[in-house]
């Protein structure tokens, strides 16, 4: 089976500077859909998708636009117009017995983008009761927290009963 990309690369500001023989899509195959098939991720100029699994392919060699197969946006677009993703990768990066999502872009200077599939809170050091909150107009900016412990001293960084790890 091949996916055509091109309707994933439509209208992709990040894109418009290069040749389409040089798009250069990034894959990985997660679970994040459904729990007995994996997913595709494909990150492509400054959006990142998800086609959904199971893929399961025609008798013969076929090919099928993303979209047609149900390819949706898994992440906002990133806000550069000049770069693009440069490589996505799966595991349980943080222990919390969930997949999360790493993400490389050419305009973060050698950075990785961690995204996790429910809110954490690994600088609030609020434990389990702490709250991220992102930025609806910059997904990729870091979210501040909130400590939601109702006897948690406002005034002290840490809640209770906490620990520093080094």
């Amino acid at each position: 089976m091949t996916i055509f990309l091109s309707d994933m690369a439509e209208g992709d500001p990040a894109l418009v500077t290069h040749p389409r023989d040089r798009y250069y899509p990034k894959a990985a195959a997660a679970r994040l859909a459904h729990p007995q098939a994996d997913d595709l991720v494909v990150a492509l100029g400054s959006q990142v998708w998800l086609v959904p699994g199971p893929l399961v392919p025609a008798g013969q060699p076929s090919g099928h636009e993303s979209t047609s197969l149900g390819a949706q946006p898994l992440v906002p677009r990133h806000r550069s117009v000049t770069g693009v993703w440069q490589s996505v990768a799966f595991g349980d990066f943080d222990q919390d017995g969930r997949l999360d999502m790493a993400l490389a872009h050419s305009s973060s200077g050698g950075n990785v983008l961690l995204l996790g599939q429910v809110d954490a809170t690994p600088r609030c050091l609020c434990g389990p009761a702490g709250v991220c909150n992102a930025n609806p107009e910059d997904p990729y900016q870091e979210p501040t927290c909130e400590c939601e412990d109702p006897k948690a001293d406002l005034d002290f960084p840490l809640a209770r009963g906490e620990r520093v790890a080094r």
